[in-house]
């Protein structure tokens, strides 16, 4: 066993090296050290911030790259799952939603997991991201219903929703799993499962709380002209510990 004599040396002599020949690899992968700034990562991490080289952004933190008020609260959720892979010595697995210009969302798979020493010392963390292709709804909305009014047919059906109905009604056409439009509302799960089966699906005339059908509904009569407000924010969900954990989202 190697004697490192303190933290930085075993970051310095192991982990830098070890990270450093993925640095221009097509893939993205961030190390943090135990106080959130970055000490390396991929070129293409980089670029997601506009940056040209990892180099760039060495010694920033997530405040640093989402400087926007709007981002306060994912990055706190980023904070503290960063803190829980260095606290309980965890790999942890969670998912990303990022929209952009009110007309898509970005998906995002993560792996967090803690760099450890010889020693048993957590010494650094370090995350892998991966996009997701899904069936992305928002996409459809901004390709196919612009100037939406104009376009809507004399037949298409109209359905009156409450705002939070538009929200869950949403999220779950762009491929949510009731658990994770929990999460990404925070209420609980059995309040999305109740306004699905007791509001929203008979306001679509569907019996019970059939998801595929009353997603069918909802798209082939147009109900969404745009994205819902309140669902255009930045989002992380803690799904699980393990990295093998596979999403399918499918409309």
């Amino acid at each position: 066993m190697y004697n490192f004599q303190n933290n930085q040396q075993f970051i310095t002599d192991v982990a830098i090296p070890y990270f450093l020949g993925a640095v221009s690899k097509n893939f993205i992968s961030v190390m943090y050290d135990l106080d959130g700034k970055i000490i390396i990562a991929t070129d293409k991490y980089a670029k997601l911030f506009a940056y040209n080289s990892w180099n760039d952004i060495k010694g920033k933190t997530l405040s640093d790259l989402y400087p926007h008020e709007n981002y306060a609260n994912f990055i706190d959720k980023l904070s503290i799952l960063r803190k829980k892979v260095i606290n309980e010595k965890r790999n942890i697995t969670h998912l990303l939603y990022l929209p952009f210009n009110n007309s898509s969302f970005e998906m995002m798979l993560g792996y967090h997991f803690p760099i450890i020493s010889p020693q048993g010392t957590v010494v650094a963390s370090r995350a892998i991201i991966k996009r997701i292709n899904m069936i992305n709804y928002s996409i459809k909305i901004n390709n196919h219903l612009k100037n939406a009014a104009s376009k809507k047919n004399k037949n298409d059906k109209i359905y009156k929703l409450s705002a939070r109905q538009e929200e869950i009604l949403f999220l779950l056409t762009i491929g949510f799993p009731q658990e994770q439009a929990a999460q990404y509302l925070g209420i609980s799960r059995g309040t999305i499962a109740k306004v699905i089966s007791e509001e929203i699906c008979p306001t679509f005339g569907i019996t019970g709380s059939n998801s595929k059908l009353l997603i069918r509904e909802v798209i082939s009569s147009n109900f969404f002209n745009n994205i819902p407000h309140r669902v255009m924010k930045p989002t992380v969900i803690e799904v699980a510990d393990s990295f093998e954990t596979k999403y399918y989202f499918n409309i």
